[in-house]
């Protein structure tokens, strides 16, 4: 289930799911993989950051939106732990992928 905010399009641009502006093609993006075992922790991270800004109603929806891919993704994480960890899950080599000790 990818980001209600953005849809992605044929042509590679990603656009805003309400029709707005794309994202132009030369600003860098990431993205947090469900897969990935510390996507959870950074966007736990991201939210705190948010939080410190309690005026502003930017600050505020964009935690709020996290807070919802955060659901998302910790509930896929746990239906699908064997899919869970760094790298990749469904190479055939095992040394492309590992689980990093959290605790």
């Amino acid at each position: 289930m990818q980001d209600p905010k953005f849809r992605f399009g044929r042509d590679d641009v990603i656009y805003r799911h309400d029709g707005g502006e794309s994202i132009p093609a030369d600003e860098p993006v990431v993205f947090l993989r469900g897969k990935d075992q510390v996507t959870v922790l950074a966007i736990l991270k991201y939210i705190e950051v948010m939080e410190q800004f309690p005026d502003s109603k930017l600050a505020r929806e964009h935690a709020e939106s996290m807070s919802e891919r955060l659901r998302v993704i910790s509930l896929w994480q746990v239906r699908n732990p064997d899919r869970v960890g760094m790298g990749c899950h469904s190479c055939a080599d095992p040394s492309c992928r590992e689980k990093l000790d959290l605790n």
